[in-house]
């Protein structure tokens, strides 16, 4: 099956059986795998495939292709919000389970088959049911972890923070949480050291 969007489809296969093909993410049914083309005029294309893995829809592989005439693939075709891509491309081709039917199945609707005027808070749903299965499957910060990232900044003399987000490539804003969880729950940082 193939969903036109802005600059793009997302395709997915619908045969085999249900189990094999759909997957639960919230309250939504999610094909897996599924792949995002995005296309525009003489700019490189990306290919992003995702599938559903523990019930988290992840990204499995993606490819920025120069096409043919077209210019090359520079860093800043690099540069993608690959949150927002994985946010947007589930919630299009995601159905949710809506009432019963008449004979006691349940069925799944995707976004454009709702009424044209709830498309969009039906989108806005999937955007929630994604961001939510992501974000509760973040890394977890288990005792080694701790002891791990305790470590790393405790080895600066400046620049601790900076030195976890590198180390484990996450957002600085993500190190420092995860330094106060740390300060918090555990005798790992003293609090008296100065965080930078």
């Amino acid at each position: 099956m193939r969903i036109p969007i802005r600059g793009g489809s997302i395709r997915f296969r619908v045969d085999g059986t249900y189990d094999e093909r759909w997957h639960t993410v919230g309250d939504r049914q999610v094909p897996s795998p599924m792949i995002l083309e995005l296309r525009e005029p003489d700019e490189p294309m990306i290919e992003l495939t995702i599938e559903v893995i523990n019930h988290v829809p992840r990204v499995v592989d993606l490819r920025i292709r120069r096409p043919e005439g077209g210019r090359e693939v520079r860093k800043k075709d690099l540069a993608l919000d690959l949150e927002s891509l994985v946010e947007h491309a589930v919630a299009i081709g995601s159905g949710r389970h809506t009432d019963a039917t008449e004979s006691g199945g349940r069925v799944s609707r995707f976004p454009f088959g709702f009424p044209e005027d709830q498309r969009e808070q039906e989108l806005r749903r999937g955007i929630r049911a994604v961001q939510q299965a992501r974000g509760r499957s973040q890394r977890q910060m288990t005792p080694d972890r701790m002891q791990k990232v305790a470590e790393i900044y405790l080895a600066q003399e400046v620049g601790g923070i900076e030195a976890v987000a590198e180390v484990y490539n996450v957002h600085r804003a993500t190190a420092a949480r995860w330094i106060a969880k740390i300060r918090a729950t555990t005798e790992l940082i003293p609090n008296q050291t100065e965080e930078s």
